[in-house]
């Protein structure tokens, strides 16, 4: 499964991704979702890429 798209903060991305392994069936997650904020650093800023 190919997840694309923009989610808002960055620490989103790692919660979709193991939601969607999750999912039965689902044998691959391939990552292609950005963000526009970078909120991983403990300060915020935006990025718009992985």
């Amino acid at each position: 499964m190919t997840l694309s798209g923009v989610l808002e903060h960055r620490s989103a991305i790692a919660v979709a991704v193991r939601l969607t392994q999750g999912v039965d069936g689902v044998v691959e997650v391939i990552n292609k979702l950005t963000y526009e904020i970078d909120d991983t650093h403990g300060r915020l800023a935006s990025r718009g890429t992985r």
